[in-house]
């Protein structure tokens, strides 16, 4: 057998060998199952900030869903006899100047301010995401038109915005979870018509267009799947972004009306004084250190998310695949060897 067949040979069975590995590895990754995907998802959560947002998260959820049952006072209860009184067993955060205990009034604030948070950014993404997704989709005039006006609302400062929406609407946290919601709409908007563009692009939109599905089915079933790793992303964040918004307008009195007065911001603003900052600090400080580890949590739970969704890290050949490359590298040098031993 001459050198040419030799290599012919080895070359061939190279190929084949490696067409081999190929099928078997896209067959295991293809068995997957959905169970084994979401463990993958979770064990790019291990960073441990992402670890101290998630614990925070599940504390405020913990506090705000379990409130009636673990909060030592009624949050709303006067007790002049006990005012002003610093923290102690019976009140670990202390009391205000009515006597109402600020641990229970803060077990309660988290309801609102995760009630608030949530549900304006739902409804921003229920509007914002198909505004943005039909603006792409469409084109022409339709994008231009609705993309100034989303740029129109980007151009006031959000406080601002939800500010005078609140006071045309009226106080009151239903006011303030409008006027937080329509504020984020135009956010979701651009981020999914961003999205949505590039996904427009690919070959299998096109297919679909040419074989004539309807433009539902492209939208729901091709493009919004593909777009959500940010938008789920930019929720988790702008859940924290809410909950301080809420404090700001709170403290400007356009929050829960009296007697519910207990969510943090507003709580912040009965009790700003000269003596609460030298005399009565716990007032201050524990609705405070509320508004901040909530922010925080939250944001250090998006940070985690967009670092597990990220396309380049879920791109990265996994560890299978790594082996079954050092596999196949160590038999093509054992190979070359036999073969150029066979040869001489």
């Amino acid at each position: 057998m001459s050198d040419s067949d030799v290599s012919s040979e080895y070359k061939r069975l190279d190929e084949s060998r490696f067409h081999v590995a190929v099928e078997d590895l896209t067959l295991r990754m293809v068995e997957r199952t959905r169970f084994q995907r979401f463990l993958d998802f979770l064990s790019r959560l291990k960073n441990p900030l992402t670890i101290i947002g998630i614990i925070i998260v599940a504390a405020l959820i913990f506090a705000a869903v379990l409130a009636p049952f673990i909060a030592p006072y009624n949050p709303i209860a006067v007790d002049l006899s006990s005012k002003n009184l610093p923290p102690s067993l019976d009140h670990l955060f202390g009391t205000d100047g009515f006597g109402r205990d600020i641990f229970s009034r803060i077990l309660y604030g988290a309801q609102i301010s995760l009630f608030v948070g949530i549900v304006s950014v739902l409804g921003a993404v229920a509007v914002g995401v198909p505004l943005g997704i039909f603006s792409a989709y469409r084109g022409g005039y339709i994008d231009t038109l609705i993309m100034r006006v989303m740029d129109i609302m980007l151009a006031f400062p959000s406080i601002i915005l939800a500010i005078a929406i609140a006071m045309v609407i009226g106080a009151g946290i239903h006011a303030v979870t409008i006027a937080i919601l329509v504020v984020s709409i135009p956010i979701y908007a651009r981020i999914a018509r961003g999205s949505a563009l590039s996904v427009i692009q690919e070959t299998y939109i096109e297919a679909a267009r040419a074989i004539g599905a309807p433009a539902i089915r492209i939208i729901f079933r091709h493009i919004l799947p593909n777009i959500l790793a940010p938008i789920l992303v930019e929720m988790t964040l702008d859940i924290g972004s809410a909950v301080l918004s809420l404090a700001g307008l709170s403290f400007l009195g356009l929050g829960a009306p009296p007697p519910y007065t207990y969510d943090w911001g507003r709580m912040i603003s009965d009790n700003f004084s000269y003596q609460a900052v030298t005399r009565y600090w716990w007032q201050l400080t524990f609705p405070g250190l509320a508004i901040v580890f909530c922010v925080l949590g939250w944001n250090l739970l998006g940070d985690g998310l967009r670092d597990a969704m990220d396309p380049k890290l879920r791109l990265k050949i996994s560890k299978q695949a790594k082996k079954i490359i050092k596999e196949m590298k160590l038999k093509k040098r054992a190979n070359t060897r036999k073969t150029v031993g066979e040869v001489s």
